[in-house]
Parts: C-alpha cells; structure tokens; sequence
C-alpha cells in the first residue's frame, strides 16, 4: 500500500528529516536532483540536441530544478534556466545552486512582468521545459505572473513538461484550485501525493514516479492517506472442509418498476463474491426467480439476525419504514447504496450511532447527500469526506468515481483499478452485490478492496481483448478470463 501525503505530512517528514535525523538539506536537494536526472536519463525523456528550459521559482523546488540542470551540463546540454524571481529573494539552499550554476557557464535568466513578453516567447520554443517553479505549498490559486506563464504554456507549448514533486499550482492539500500546468511526466519526492492520484489533479501530472531520496521512514507521522495496490489484494481462504454456511448469509433489498434490473445485477455480484446464501426481497421476484434459481426469495422480512449482511437501495422502490426499522435494529454489515442513500439526504440524523454501515454514493448522489455543487465535490473528495464524517466517524463511505476513495475507521483509501468500461448503468449495482456478497463473511474494508479490485481487473482483462464496451451483467465474467471467450451467460 503506498503512502500519500498531504502538506502538514510532507512539510512535517521534511522538517523532522533535518532537525531530528540530522540529514543535511543541501544533501537532501542534491540526492533529489541526481536521482530526477537519473530517472530522466533511463527514460530518455531529453535527447542530446533538445533545447531544455528550467522554470525555477524562489523556493527549494527551484533548487532541485537547479541541480538538475547542473548534471544536464555535465552530460553536454546546456539548459537555459528562467528564474521567477530576483535572485536575492531565492531560498539560502536554492542560492547555492543558482551561484554554482552561473560558476560553470548556465545562463540565468530573471524573469519579471515587465520582461515576460519577451522570454515566453524563448520558453514556448523550447524543447523540454523542466518545471521548477512552484512546490507543495500552494494554498491558493495561483495568480500574476505565475498564472499566466501556465496558462500560456499549456495553451501554446508543444514539447514534453517535466515537473519536479509537483506540476506548479497543484494543490497538495485537501482543496483543488486552477490553473495548473499539464505536465508529461512528474517526479515526485519519495511519495505521491494528495490530488496528484486522483482527477481533475492526476490529469496535470502524466506519469507519477516516486523518486526516493533518502527520506528516514521514521521521520514520517502517521498518515491516514494510502493508494491501495494490486499486491495488497488477496483472494479469500475458503478451506476444503466448508459448507454453505460457512460464507455467510446476504439478503438484496431492492427494485421497482422502473428499475427492476438493478438488483438482478446486484445478485449476479454477489453469486461471484462466494457468498453461501443469498436471499432477494423486493419488486424483481419474477426475474429473479427465472434467473438465479440458487436465490432463496423472501415474501417478508422477520428475523434480521438471520443475515450477516444486507444490502439495501439497488433500484429501490423507496419503503421509509423498513428502511428505519433496518437502520434500527439490524447490527450486522449493513450496505446502503443508491434510494437508500437518498432517504439518508432526507433524514440526516437517521445513521447516528451506526457501526457496520457502508455507504456508497456516486459522486451526484454524495452531492445531494451533503447539499453541495457536484464540481466541489468531484474536486474536493477528501474534504467532503472529512466535513461529512465528523458527525458519524463509525461509518464507511466509499465514494465512486473514475477514481473512488473508500472512508474507514480515519483512514482514506484510494482505489484505481477500473476503466471506462465501467461507466455506464449498473456498474454501481454490481459493486454493491460484490461488496455485499463478501461482507457476508468477511469484514467491510476487504470487501471493498477486494470487489474493487476484482472488477477493475475483470474490465481491464475486457480491454484487453479489444473490447470497448461491454455488458455490465457480463463484466465480472471477465475476472478469471483474458485469453478465451467469455460472453456467456448465466
């Protein structure tokens, strides 16, 4: 699972580096510089007849941009370094290497308001621009000068951008702001970080590579921040001496009219979940009985101790007391997924005191569960999460989107295994029966991992195989196939 920080992390893993460890900073911008370069040259980014730029600005992220540019001139190309400030305003570190790389022959270049014209017109004909300008502490949008060199880089410039830690007005806190400058590659410092693994920011950043400089792990404070991995994903042990029982019991509460089909796709996750008892109550009898005949249909509920889990919500013909009744006395892994969501926005107060509960909006529904604008909350995830959870801490919230962010226990986890094939209808009816399926005998955080992972890899197998579109019913069948033809159905 990989580490990602957020500013008070990475200003906090800097400082304790240097004051605690007692690790040289100049050292430490040195090792960060070389092992760019080194990154840059195994990936032959800069060609030898490149004409390369340096965007520094005042700061230490100017200063490592700096180094780089050193060990470009030692390998005969000479980089044309454009410092966005006056030179006495530099950091003392970024200084060092600014007299170092005037000593050896780079030409520095200050770059002010009133001589801007004239030198973006230099930078936009390069080949390579080097972004060094602005680090981790943007608190702001960026603004002045700096905007408009963004702007017109990313409107007019044709080359490749290569930005050091972050690309310049990315925002490694908890809000998104704009512009940012759209790199082709960004080398990152040790670990990713906060808006650069999820979109709008992983847009602007091309390929992330986690350069490591040498940073003690015990400098670092804890994090609540992780970007879960396919190497963090196991398949459940399910022993030779077992029975159906012993993989839990699941009941679907959902479907109507309109949107019958939601909880048959439901069920189909949950039959690939291994869960040993399903049991559906709602409008989709009918389907479902010609469908699924292993599902146990249910005229009534009576014993809601029976269940391990229960999902609630899928296509939903909305029935506020059963719902309030479930909410009230079921104790085991409770999902609630779309109208279940909604009849959570017209009660707030109903999930006080909730524990085993895992909600899963999309972004539209997450909107309209804590009244915001669906744009704040595509591009402020965390912190419509953290403004939403301060009231009910014991519950989980997985967020889906192209990137979804699951909330568990004070911990967030990203989660990046899907693909577009996953954007159409029914795709969140299939990761809820998945989810529900494997709560059934596991607990809720691996479940979510696990379904996650399973369909992300079941629609990347469906890529690969040149597909472009694919039925969502059909989607998990790809998990364990990649080679042969699997649209078949059952």
């Amino acid at each position: 699972m990989e580490i990602v920080l957020d500013i008070e992390l990475a200003r906090s893993l800097d400082r304790k580096t240097i004051e605690i460890f007692g690790y040289s900073p100049l050292i430490l911008m040195e090792n960060a510089g070389e092992r760019i370069y080194q990154e840059i040259l195994k990936r032959e980014i800069i060609k030898q007849n490149n004409k390369v730029v340096i965007l520094a600005g005042k700061g230490n992220n100017g200063g490592d941009s700096i180094v780089v540019a050193r060990k470009l001139k030692e390998k005969g190309i000479n980089p044309i370094i454009f410092l966005f400030s006056k030179r006495e305003e530099v950091s003392e570190l970024n200084l060092i290497n600014l007299n170092i790389a005037s000593n050896i022959g780079l030409q520095i270049i200050e770059v002010n308001e009133k001589n801007y014209n004239n030198n973006i017109k230099n930078i936009i004909k390069s080949d390579i621009i080097m972004d060094g300008l602005l680090g981790i502490g943007i608190t702001s949008p960026v603004s002045g000068i700096y905007k408009n060199l963004i702007e017109d880089i990313n409107h007019e410039f044709k080359g490749k951008v290569i930005a050091i830690d972050t690309p310049s007005g990315l925002s490694t806190g908890k809000k998104f702001y704009h512009p940012v400058l759209k790199a082709n590659y960004t080398f990152t410092i040790e670990y990713p970080k906060l808006n650069m693994i999820d979109y709008p920011g992983r847009e602007y950043c091309g390929e992330i590579i986690a350069v490591k400089i040498g940073l003690p792990k015990e400098a670092l404070d804890e994090t609540k921040y992780f970007l879960v991995e396919e190497d963090d994903i196991k398949l459940p042990e399910r022993p030779k001496n077992s029975h159906k029982g012993s993989y839990g019991r699941f009941l679907i509460i959902g479907g109507s009219q309109n949107y019958s089909g939601a909880p048959v796709i439901s069920i189909k996750g949950a039959i690939e979940s291994g869960c040993g008892l399903i049991y559906y109550f709602g409008y989709s009898e009918h389907i479902v009985r010609n469908r699924y005949p292993e599902v146990i249909i249910l005229d009534n509920i009576e014993f809601l101790p029976s269940f391990d889990s229960i999902l609630i919500g899928p296509g939903w013909k909305k029935d506020r007391k059963l719902f309030e009744t479930i909410i009230e006395k079921y104790k085991g892994n409770l999902i609630i997924d779309a109208e279940g969501i909604n009849l959570i926005a017209e009660n707030k107060e109903i999930l006080k005191n909730r524990k085993n509960t895992l909600l899963t909006p999309h972004i539209g529904e997450f909107a309209r569960l804590i009244e915001k604008d669906v744009n704040y909350v595509k591009e402020n995830k965390i912190e419509a999460l953290e403004n939403y959870i301060t009231k009910y801490p014991d519950i989980s919230i997985l967020l889906k989107d192209s990137v979804s962010v699951l909330y568990h226990l004070g911990k967030f986890y990203y989660l990046d295994f899907g693909n577009d094939l996953l954007a159409r209808g029914g795709s969140g009816d299939l990761l809820a029966g998945l989810i529900g399926g494997l709560s059934a005998y596991n607990n809720i955080q691996y479940s979510v991992f696990l379904s996650n992972y399973m369909i992300g890899k079941a629609v990347r197998n469906a890529k690969n195989k040149g597909r472009f579109s694919i039925s969502t019913e059909k989607i998990i069948n790809y998990f364990y196939h990649n080679n042969e033809e699997v649209d078949y159905e059952y």
